[in-house]
């Protein structure tokens, strides 16, 4: 009797456990997936609400990540389950649903983070537990869960851990109790929890906002009270309370301040004052698009191929406002933009590598909507 009882026993926490365990909820599973794009030098990566990623252009290097070095005339699935992507010069990271962070291209600085230099064509897994990534030409940087930093690849001095020159090819942890980070060609950005905006790299144009052109290798504060933090090639921007902030280079009037003179130091772009998210080209590109808070854009910088959308190839050095509504996501490539309005997507700018999606190379100089 006594072992009849135990029997039951057994059973019944077992019984208890198992649907105990099957109610619970997959917190991957409830990841709501924000559609977002990224472009890379010279090709273009969408990735769409369901988690589907999709990708076009240049593949030489196996940045698509499709398996081969095939390029693409028009929109291809590559991935699933994605929740993030950032495209670099020749490369792309993605972040999936369970936190892993996948990997393909160019290698040849160790931007992959994979322990070795040699280029992949299809998606390789290289780190878990990360919540946010973000790459530049020759190097990547991952949030963990834990709000640590860490990065990949050449370091210009932006690593901000003491060192300059040389690179590695596996993550090092260089900071702690990040929230967002923003990658230039030779410079980062990280906001903090509190708010406050650190800067460390090459600063031969003020990129860093540190009021002078001194090379920094240990990360600096900037300023405080960001929302959100952007690069350009040799630029940055901050967000403050939808009020926008940049610093840099501005030669082809990418910082909108309506001259074409650099900043030493965080100027208020003062005709601007609901901003919700800013994009430029991180890895030679000069141009910059913001996202305002009602769901249009405006634009400024260079437009030689069109990327602006505007409807011709004139630069600008204040932001212009275009005439899209509903815009829910922008990417910036090099000489390219991709934009999602309402459930459509479009691009413009630079196609010589079938980078727009489009299924030709004719550049265009206004948003044309892409077949899916």
């Amino acid at each position: 009797m006594r072992k009849l009882y135990f029997v039951f026993l057994f059973i019944a926490i077992f019984f208890i456990y198992s649907c105990k365990s099957g109610s619970e909820p997959n917190e991957s599973e409830n990841i709501i997936i924000q559609p977002s794009a990224s472009g890379g030098m010279y090709h273009s990566m969408i990735l769409k609400s369901d988690g589907t990623l999709w990708g076009a252009g240049l593949n030489s290097n196996g940045q698509l990540g499709t398996g081969d070095k095939v390029d693409r005339a028009t929109f291809v699935q590559v991935a699933s389950d994605v929740i993030q992507v950032a495209a670099g010069g020749s490369h792309t990271i993605i972040l999936k649903k369970d936190g892993t962070v996948w990997v393909t291209g160019l290698n040849s600085s160790g931007q992959l983070g994979t322990g070795d230099n040699v280029e992949k064509t299809s998606f390789t897994q290289v780190e878990s537990n990360v919540k946010y990534i973000a790459t530049a030409n020759a190097y990547t940087f991952i949030i963990k869960n834990d709000g640590s930093l860490w990065a990949t690849g050449a370091n210009y001095g932006q690593f901000g851990n003491g060192s300059s020159g040389g690179s590695t090819n596996s993550f090092i942890q260089i900071a702690t109790g990040v929230k967002q980070v923003a990658l230039g060609h030779e410079h980062s950005i990280i906001l903090k929890n509190d708010g406050s905006v650190w800067t460390s790299g090459n600063n031969d144009n003020g990129q860093l906002g540190m009021g002078d052109n001194t090379f920094r290798n240990t990360f600096t504060q900037a300023t405080t009270g960001a929302s959100f933090v952007a690069a350009g090639s040799k630029s940055s921007f901050v967000i403050k309370n939808n009020e926008l902030y940049v610093t840099g280079y501005n030669v082809f009037g990418q910082l909108g301040i309506g001259d074409n003179t650099d900043r030493l130091s965080f100027q208020k772009i003062t005709t601007i004052s609901n901003v919700n998210s800013v994009y430029s080209a991180n890895f030679g590109g000069s141009h910059t698009i913001i996202i305002l808070t009602d769901g249009t854009i405006m634009v400024t910088g260079v437009n030689t191929f069109g990327q602006l959308g505007v409807g011709n190839k004139s630069d600008r050095n204040t932001f212009l406002l275009l005439s899209h509504t509903d815009v829910k996501a922008i990417g910036v490539g090099i000489f390219h933009s991709i934009m999602l309005k309402g459930s459509d997507w479009y691009t413009t700018g630079l196609n010589n590598n079938k980078q727009l999606g489009l299924g030709d190379t004719t550049d265009r100089v206004s948003f044309v909507k892409t077949n899916f």
